[in-house]
This record gives C-alpha cells, sequence and structure tokens, in this order.
C-alpha cells in the first residue's frame, strides 16, 4: 500500500486538495519555470495587482526537442499577463532531445509556470500589508474558494509542520487549526498592516491550543 507523508496528510486534513487539473492519460505535467517576485521575467503589470499563482500550458513536442503546434492554456492563473508570459515562455522552450529517431508524431505536454511572490526564504519577513494584497488577488481571481486554497496558505502549513514535532497527533492538530488560525490572522493583519504575517499567525494558533 502506497504510504501519504504526514505533510500531505495535514494538507488534506485542512481541506487543501491538490490544485493542478487532472491531466488525460496521454499528456505528461512537467515543472518547466518557477518565476520569483523579482524576477525581470515577472510581468510589472501583474505585479501592479499583485497577481501571482499557477500556469498550465498545452504544447507538444517531437523527438528532437522542438514543439509542434500552437502553445495553448490548459489552465489559467487568472491573470491575463501571468498567462501571456507564461504562453510566451513556453513558445520558446526546447525539450532534451529524447534519443529516439525523429518522427511526425509528437509527445504531448503540460508544461506549469509557477509566479511566486513568496518563497521560504522570505517568509519571515512578509508584512501583513502583503498579506492583504495577497488575499485581495485571491478573491477577485478566485471568488468562491477559500483562502487555504492559497498557495501562501500551503506553504505555511508546511513550515510549521517541519518546525514542530512531525508526529502524528501534532500533525493532526496542526492541521485542524490551521485554517481558523489563517483566517482570523487575515482580520489581525487588517489594522496592523507593518507587523509581520508570521507573528500574528503563530500567536492565532497559539489562541487555538
Amino acid at each position: 500500500m502506497k504510504r501519504t507523508s504526514p505533510l500531505l496528510f495535514a494538507i488534506a486534513i485542512a481541506g487543501q486538495p491538490p490544485m493542478a487539473q487532472e491531466l488525460p492519460k496521454d499528456v505528461e505535467r512537467l515543472d518547466a519555470y518557477s518565476i520569483d517576485w523579482n524576477n525581470p521575467q515577472y510581468p510589472e503589470t501583474a505585479k501592479a495587482y499583485f497577481a501571482q499563482g499557477e500556469v498550465q500550458v498545452r504544447q507538444d513536442f517531437l523527438d528532437d526537442g522542438t514543439p509542434r503546434g500552437e502553445a495553448s492554456i490548459f489552465s489559467s492563473s487568472n491573470s491575463p499577463e501571468l498567462d501571456e508570459k507564461a504562453l510566451e515562455l513556453v513558445r520558446k522552450a526546447r525539450l532534451q532531445p529524447s534519443g529516439k529517431q525523429a518522427g511526425s508524431d509528437a509527445k504531448k505536454y503540460v508544461l506549469v509556470v509557477s509566479f511566486n511572490r513568496d518563497s521560504i526564504t522570505n517568509i519571515a519577513k512578509k508584512t501583513c500589508a502583503e498579506l492583504i494584497e495577497d488575499v485581495g488577488f485571491h478573491k477577485s481571481a478566485h471568488a468562491g474558494q477559500p483562502l487555504t486554497k492559497m498557495r501562501l496558505y500551503e506553504m505555511t502549513l508546511g513550515l510549521f509542520y517541519f518546525a514542530g514535532k512531525r508526529d502524528v497527533a501534532s500533525t493532526v492538530k496542526l492541521a485542524k487549526s490551521m485554517p481558523a488560525a489563517f483566517d482570523k490572522t487575515v482580520e489581525a493583519c487588517g489594522p496592523n498592516p507593518a507587523g509581520l504575517f508570521l507573528d500574528q499567525l503563530r500567536e492565532k494558533l497559539k489562541q487555538a491550543e
């Protein structure tokens, strides 16, 4: 039987299922590009309204690594600028040759392009003001989705998991406390824009104990 890691178990309990759209069986998924906030490739027009997220682009490639046909959006970030930049990157992409004899049939791929404002290296300095900006984009781009669908939520859940005891009981407790604590953190950050996001979240998790 395949075992699920405690972290994935925690994510499942916390109501954060994988966000990737299910692929047809004949399509392979590749993590192609990860563009961070300070990368020149990150569209300034998208940063202006704090857009971030994942774009999945469909593109076929021949055995020699060259693309065939037109790239198209398989799953949108709900930011036109991010989607267009992802298409631009994939149109220029070349895969490593397969080593097979070149043929007329192309293999089908979905290339994933991620645009990320946060990372493990900078999240400790993330301010409440930045959190409110992120929440604003999430609500406008993904209307009706809970905040637990944000990449930031999954990242902080993982951060606290790896910093904690990591036994089953502690993992379950963290997973059950996180959704409400995250929502309360957003509320507390509103009137405290200069505060640090993680400080507020730690306080709300402690109050839930």
